[in-house]
């Protein structure tokens, strides 16, 4: 795979993209790592192949995978109502809108929320950073810290409308109710230590040295740095964004999933729950694309609009891609420009981190999309 390397070969202080740590594996290992450019333009510090990152929504996956866990030991239903379990979720109504006086008005949703429909981002919530009401009540409301998160309200009915939003941090908190642990004791326990996976954590203080800053372009064309935004620790472990990892470590997550749940003979889930997750969960809802919210986040639709499904924690591209993905592979990003993919059919993986904002940055996307051409034409 030494072609994929011209691709990296603008990455760097100077370029459109300080820096990048890129890999692929395949069902039997690691097929291709490497780190590009900066991981600090202002300090001239190199990226490194173990460099940490703050992978943002890439976390949703892991998560995903702990709640299908449970649901494998019958201690969590797709479709059983979540309020049992999560009474401050029972108590969520729709946010219809705002009178002349400003005042929020409100409805009780047509159905109770299932697991299933969190997972699918089907559940009628949203991301106040990407849905305009939402964000005038997280406004209106100051929300901070959790409450960010599991304070929105209802933006649509559940089952009505696919939306990207908070769903998975309340995954998060079913997985801690039913399993009786934090997030970071469950991961630890029962998926990043399986897989190895020394890198990954919602508690980054012992990963501090090789943790990248958030770099942004100033006006000028220069780099400026800043570090990441994590969570409040010990407050909330974020199912939907807390954690801290590394390429060689999600790498190793992903070809667990290609493997069927399998790694150096640690079963995380059965190859059957690990089909499911990758089944389409939204029926003739679609995934759709969402609205620019600078300085934040670019518009974003992953694949052909009109075409993408959701499945238990990933998207799933149902039709193949002119980079050489096949359909059917399954994907999803974090809000710091990380990105994976998962294709079973050609049995290839990939991962790529890079650190900046806004999200869905055009130099960003245009080096992945070259990364992932570049893949695909070296297998």
């Amino acid at each position: 795979m030494s072609a994929i390397d011209s691709v990296f070969a603008s990455v760097g202080a100077s370029g459109a993209v300080p820096g990048a740590v890129a890999g692929v594996v395949r069902p039997d290992g690691p097929a291709y790592l490497e780190a590009f450019g900066m991981a600090d333009p202002a300090s001239e510090t190199a990226m490194q192949a173990d460099s940490v990152f703050p992978i943002a929504s890439m976390t949703k996956a892991v998560t995903s995978v702990a709640a299908m866990q449970l649901v494998e030991k019958g201690k969590l239903s797709l479709d059983e109502p979540l309020g049992d379990l999560l009474p401050r979720l029972a108590e969520h109504r729709v946010l219809t809108g705002y009178n002349q006086a400003g005042k929020p008005q409100w409805r009780p949703p047509a159905t109770s929320i299932s697991l299933r429909q969190l997972l699918s981002h089907s559940a009628g919530l949203g991301y106040h950073i990407w849905n305009p009401m939402l964000r005038r009540f997280a406004a209106n409301e100051a929300l901070a810290g959790s409450d960010i998160y599991l304070g929105l309200p209802l933006a649509h009915d559940p089952g009505s409308i696919w939306e990207y939003g908070v769903s998975t941090d309340w995954v998060g908190q079913a997985v801690e109710v039913s399993s009786g642990l934090s997030l970071e004791e469950y991961f630890q326990s029962e998926i990043l230590e399986p897989l190895g996976m020394v890198d990954t954590t919602f508690e980054p203080a012992r990963l501090a040295e090789r943790l990248v800053p958030l770099n942004q372009r100033t006006t000028n064309g220069a780099w400026s740095a800043s570090a990441a935004e994590i969570p409040d620790l010990g407050e909330f472990y974020s199912g939907g964004g807390g954690l801290v990892s590394t390429a060689p470590d999600y790498l190793r997550f992903v070809q667990a999933l290609l493997r069927g749940g399998e790694l150096e003979g640690k079963q995380i889930l059965s190859p059957e729950t690990v089909a499911l997750m990758g089944a389409n969960q939204i029926g003739d809802l679609v995934v759709r694309e969402m609205p620019e919210a600078l300085p934040l986040s670019n518009a974003f639709l992953f694949g052909p609009p009109g075409a993408g499904k959701f499945g238990l924690g990933f998207q799933i591209n149902t039709t193949p891609l002119t980079t050489g993905r096949s359909a059917g592979s399954l994907a999803w990003a974090g809000l710091f420009n990380t990105y994976f993919w998962i294709d079973p059919a050609a049995e290839i993986a990939g991962v790529i981190c890079m650190q900046m904002l806004p999200f869905f940055d055009g130099p960003c996307i245009d080096l992945f999309d070259r990364f992932e051409r570049a893949v695909y034409a070296s297998v």
